[in-house]
């Protein structure tokens, strides 16, 4: 191991420690860096069964990876759970199992050693995992937490005392790229070799690009124009290369998102198009690229081409969509008066790719060759061109697909009838109009043109481009042809060993895996060709991603040397004596007698620990027992149940009718029921459409009042004021019973099981057939037959006189 991997771990096992806080500690390292090496050294110190070590916010397939073996997942049956626990060593759990388990007391928590919280950037202050902490530190005040990862940038807008503060730590180390002592020992193993190819794009490419970067560019300053309030350091386009530009300007724009002009909404859509269209413009051969296109106008054809411009993608009507549309076609055929020629233009880098190949294979003598990718689909066509030395084939074979996508039923069905061929050619016309101009016979130069193509359209003998995992190809010129798996990538180096690498793409932690890899085998010999497009997007991200996480660090590493921790922030100091007394009794009792407080209970269905509702009660210092509810989703007393729901969950069960069965299986066994409905103030919503009617959702949430009057509706606006509803509602209110609360329902549900759902639903349509007797009279009649036949006096005596009056009058009266 490396000596600043030793240090690191030096630092979050400090040796001949004897004050406790310092076991615990965030480590935030740069990406490649060899993260995952740390974590697997931990796992092998806590193996020991004598250790009780959790490992959460894991993946089974990252777990296998560092030689964790045992999953607790849902899968997982409770008996066995509780055998792992007790029998100890580091077990990789999911936390909504985990925090059951512990409510549960299932978890022996005064034996566990500790918990690793794992890619620790995505724990949020209400999250579950930031519940099992606080109830692993209330009940264990020894055990240390420690978190750990890779992603510097995220941690920089969250405010590092508020993390620090959320996971309970009060110690964080950073070891970016630049610390002194990671360039000493990465360096001194000596360099590798690399040659770095700048592959220049194709004219067309170029022109492509510089369309969509000026149709970016202006969406961007129309979003800009139309919210004055953005934050224009993130909104800008040097961001948009980023992955988590989309969420980032939706988190943005979400609070005046109702006041937003619809084309400005259409504008945020076409933000998300045109960032795809400038990484598959680098990353698509050129007929799929111009495939994409096609699918992207086809889907607008039809607004464009009627009075209904404005619902349509505005980029499509610039000038500079026109220098993108008609140079993506340029790539695959032209097209004049006379006839049609096929160009079928391969990606620059597929030429330099195959010259690498006959350089490498012309100095080697022996080891094994890595092609690294950012995608599946571009490896599995780079193995095609490694099996066959050429692209032609895999052009041809891709072209002649597309040309019987031109004529299928997918394009018919994705345009109206009026512009069934796709667009080459457009001229603009007034008020922002476009106009198709490609003629019809366009379908029949491209067939002309793919007849002229001797390929085999054999589906079996061609890669499937979406479902092929990792994969070797069976020849002796490589080894192997995959895309970046992340952390993962460290063991394909260890098991491959290779001696030549091409990085078909840029990825800066792969980059340093590679570095990493070098200098803990220093005696090995390894040439790295490293392919990127000059002045293309491709080169700005990977810059950008650079720059990004070292000015991160930096903010970092400000924000560490002002911090100001509490002595009590990670839970360790002991509450005194007296107070923990007088908080455990209740003094308000005439007479003064002592009498011990107990916490309120409140029954939780499992279900709802996905959501961070149940770790908000318990901070009101409720107790939370978890359970499986048929009806309900909180039972708060004997007499109380309560369902919640979201506004798109509201939305939708008003729809398919669940909210209705709810209700109606909750005032069968409560006489109180409350719908508990949570909204986001910053997010507006409205039930009224534009055309009023049975279908509207506000006619459903009334029609839901008439049948269930008593229910009770409350309005929540956020989890915290949830929490507090609840505290107010559970004042001198009986503790429910937790035996009664499980058995409510099982049995009505076992009976509906049994019931066939088509017969039922014709049932409860009949004329005196209601909600309260349908379930009476499917148990005792056995068809609709059988029900048909029955005199008056057996169905007076079967469901009651009036009822019976209406049914028996339906199944007999001769006029309907």
């Amino acid at each position: 191991m490396l000596p600043f991997l030793s240090h690191i771990l030096d630092d979050l096992y400090p040796p001949n420690n004897n004050e406790l806080s310092l076991n615990d500690g965030l480590l935030i390292m740069g990406k490649g860096l060899g993260l995952n090496l740390i974590l697997k050294t931990m796992i092998q110190w806590h193996a020991d069964p004598q250790n009780l070590v959790f490992l959460l916010n894991t993946s089974p397939e990252e777990a296998a990876s560092l030689g964790i073996t045992q999953n607790v997942t849902n899968a997982t049956p409770p008996q066995k759970r509780q055998e792992l626990y007790l029998k100890g060593g580091c077990l990789n759990t999911t936390s909504r199992i985990l925090v059951v388990d512990m409510l549960n007391n299932v978890v022996p928590l005064h034996l566990v050693s500790g918990i690793i919280v794992n890619h620790c950037h995505l724990v949020k202050e209400a999250s579950v995992i930031s519940f099992i902490l606080r109830l692993y530190r209330e009940q264990n005040k020894i055990g240390f937490i420690k978190a750990l990862s890779d992603e510097p940038y995220l941690f920089v807008n969250s405010k590092l005392d508020r993390i620090l503060k959320t996971l309970l730590i009060r110690h964080v180390y950073l070891w970016p790229r630049f610390h002194m002592q990671c360039i000493q020992d990465i360096e001194q193993a000596g360099q590798i070799e690399l040659v770095e190819l700048r592959v220049p794009l194709s004219r067309k490419m170029k022109d492509i690009q510089a369309g969509l970067v000026e149709c970016l560019n202006d969406c961007l300053g129309e979003i800009k124009r139309a919210h004055s309030q953005l934050d224009v350091d993130q909104i800008k386009l040097e961001q948009s290369f980023f992955q988590n530009f989309d969420h980032l300007l939706r988190s943005q724009l979400e609070p005046v998102w109702h006041l937003l002009p619809f084309k400005v909404r259409q504008m945020t859509n076409d933000v998300t198009t045109l960032r795809k269209l400038l990484h598959y413009l680098v990353g698509y051969d050129p007929v799929t690229f111009n495939w994409f296109l096609d699918t992207v106008f086809a889907s607008n054809a039809a607004a464009l081409t009627s009075n209904r411009v404005e619902s349509a993608s505005t980029w499509i009507t610039w000038d500079a969509a026109d220098i993108v549309f008609n140079n993506a076609s340029a790539r695959v055929y032209l097209k004049s008066k006379q006839q049609s020629e096929l160009v079928l233009e391969p990606l620059p880098k597929w030429k330099v790719f195959l010259s690498i190949l006959d350089e490498i294979e012309a100095e080697r003598q022996s080891g094994n060759i890595l092609v690294m990718t950012s995608s599946k689909m571009q490896a599995n066509q780079l193995r095609e061109i490694v099996s066959t030395r050429s692209h032609d084939k895999l052009l041809n074979r891709l072209f002649t697909k597309y040309s019987k996508w031109k004529k299928s039923d997918v394009l018919k069905a994705l345009q109206p009838e009026s512009v069934q061929q796709p667009v080459s050619k457009r001229r603009r016309m007034r008020g922002g109009k476009t106009q198709t101009t490609r003629e019809p016979e366009q379908q029949d130069d491209l067939d002309i043109l793919s007849q002229g193509l001797q390929i085999e359209d054999d589906t079996t003998s061609a890669p499937d481009y979406l479902f092929i995992e990792h994969y070797r190809v069976p020849t002796d010129q490589i080894s192997g042809v995959t895309g970046y798996t992340g952390d993962l990538d460290a063991s394909l180096l260890e098991g491959i060993c290779p001696e030549h690498i091409v990085l078909f793409e840029p990825d800066m932690g792969f980059i340093r895996r590679l570095e990493l890899f070098k200098a803990l085998h220093p005696e090995r010999d390894m040439k790295v060709y490293f392919i990127v497009y000059e002045d293309s997007i491709e080169e700005q991200q990977y810059l950008a991603t650079i720059r990004k996480e070292k000015d991160a660090f930096e903010k970092l590493i400000q924000q560490k040397k002002g911090l100001v921790i509490p002595v009590d922030q990670d839970g360790r100091v002991v509450v005194d004596p007296e107070e923990l007394f007088f908080k455990s009794v209740d003094t308000r009792v005439a007479g003064g007698q002592v009498v011990p407080l107990q916490k309120p209970q409140v029954l939780v269905d499992l279900r709802e620990f996905r959501a961070t509702l149940p770790f908000l009660v318990h901070a009101k210092r409720m107790k939370v027992i978890p359970c499986t509810l048929q009806v309900g989703d909180y039972i708060l007393s004997s007499n109380i149940c309560l369902e919640r729901k979201s506004i798109s969950d509201l939305v939708q069960s008003l729809k398919n009718g669940r909210l209705y069965n709810q209700c109606e299986a909750m005032f069968q066994h409560y006489t109180t029921c409350i719908l508990l409905i949570e909204f986001d103030p910053d997010r507006a919503f409205r039930f009224l459409s534009q055309k009023q009617g049975p279908e509207d959702i506000a006619s459903r949430l009334a029609l839901l009042c008439i049948h269930f009057p008593k229910l009770r509706f409350v309005w929540s606006p956020s989890l915290e004021t949830s929490a507090e509803i609840f505290e107010i509602i559970k004042r001198e209110q009986p503790e429910p019973d937790l035996q009664k609360a499980v058995s409510i329902g099982t049995d009505s549900t076992t009976q509906r099981a049994e019931f066939n759902p088509t017969p039922m639903s014709v049932l409860r349509a009949l004329p005196g057939i209601n909600h309260r007797n349908y379930k009476h009279v499917m148990t005792h009649v056995k068809n609709l037959r059988g029900l048909s036949e029955m005199t008056l006096p057996e169905l007076k005596k079967l469901i009651g006189e009036e009822d019976a009056r209406s049914l028996f009058k339906f199944m007999h009266e001769k006029k309907l």
